[in-house]
Order: C-alpha cells, then structure tokens, then sequence
C-alpha cells in the first residue's frame, strides 16, 4: 500500500508540473504594420493616431500603438512589451489634431468622422493574432478591411 501511494502522488506532481508548463507556454506576437487612410486625410507631425487592440475574452488586457505621422506605420508590443497575447481582437482608430494647430479644426472634423467610424462600440474592423513571432497587416481605413501581410 505505501509503495502506491508514493507512485500516485509521484504521478499527481508530475501532472501537476506539467498543468502548469502548459499554462506559462502563452504565446504572443508582435503586430506591425501600417494604416491606409482616405485621402482627404493625410497626418502631420504634430497629429496623434492611436491603434487599440480590443480583445474578444474580456479578461484580456488591450494592446495599443502610436500611428507615425510619417509613414502611416505603427508597431503593437503589447502588454508589457512582451507581444500581443494571441488571439481574436476587435481594431479601433484615434485621430487627433494638435489643439491649436493651422487648420486644426478641419483636420478635427475629418478625423471626429472616421474616428466615429471606428469606435470601441461600432468598429467592424477585426484581427487574430496567431502563433507567428512576428505578423505584419495593413489596416485599410477606406475599404474597412485588415489583411495580413
């Protein structure tokens, strides 16, 4: 009887152990790419363009990213730099011109419709973040599509 009970509490840890290899396996993925605007709209360097990651399990944290005013270009690291935890995520967009800004008000009203467009709550735009270290996808505001590169 001893001898079993060794062997089954031997077997309970080992199964233990691995449980719990198997839950610090969570994988995540750096998301690069850039954005297609309209072309009524173009970003100066003193605008600010947000992508947020919104994840469809709701115990999940969002992943943002800085648009580059410069190039349309944005790199999401994630939660703690560490990648994107994998899975799906809903993509919304922020524009802002810099208060005060030449033409800041226009630029205001531009950015209010398409950020109106894809907002948290109405955003159509989607994204699922696979096993890949690295994905790259081009966020097309015009047609309203994600693809991967």
């Amino acid at each position: 009887m001893p001898r079993n009970r060794g062997r089954r509490s031997v077997l309970v840890s080992v199964a233990v152990c691995l449980l719990v290899l198997a839950g610090c396996g969570k994988k995540n993925a750096i998301v690069n790419g850039k954005i297609i605007l309209p072309a009524n709209i173009k970003l100066i360097e003193s605008d600010r363009g947000k992508i947020i990651f919104v994840p469809e399990d709701k115990n999940a944290p969002a992943s943002s990213a800085t648009i580059s005013s410069s190039d349309n270009s944005f790199v999401v690291n994630g939660p703690a730099n560490k990648g994107v935890p994998l899975g799906k995520y809903k993509i919304t967009v922020q524009l802002q011109p810099y208060p005060g800004e030449k033409g800041s008000e226009k630029r205001s009203d531009l950015f209010a419709r398409l950020n109106d467009k894809y907002d948290p709550e109405v955003s159509k735009l989607t994204y699922e973040v696979t096993a890949d270290s690295t994905q790259s996808i081009t966020i097309n505001l015009i047609k309203g599509t994600v693809t991967k590169d």
